[in-house]
């Protein structure tokens, strides 16, 4: 697995760093965003109904059922991911010739 903690849907494959790549990760996230200038209110208010949705039985059981995890982050977290992760992706992307609106062979 490409997680720093193992799947709850995968419990018995290890994570890279247990097979000695402990600075090789990679993780994928959902979230929710809201155009710019909303009112700091507004996106509070989302992000209290986003999270309350997501610690609710059904939803977890539905998003286990597509074998993913669950774990709830606030908008600060899903900012930082967005402002550091993002521009890192794009380099990794740049290094392997990866372009927006190209098609890859």
């Amino acid at each position: 697995m490409h997680q720093v903690v193992r799947s709850v849907s995968f419990q018995n494959v290890p994570t890279l760093a247990e097979h000695g790549y402990p600075s090789l990760t990679v993780s994928s996230w959902f979230g929710i965003f809201a155009p710019a200038r909303t009112p700091p209110e507004i996106v509070s208010r989302m992000n209290e109904i986003f999270i309350r949705a997501m610690r609710t039985q059904s939803v977890k059981d539905k998003l286990q059922n597509l074998l993913l995890d669950v774990r709830g982050i606030d908008a600060g977290a899903v900012r930082f991911r967005r402002q550091r992760g993002l521009p890192a992706l794009g380099a990794g992307n740049r290094g392997v010739g990866i372009q927006r609106g190209k098609p890859v062979d």
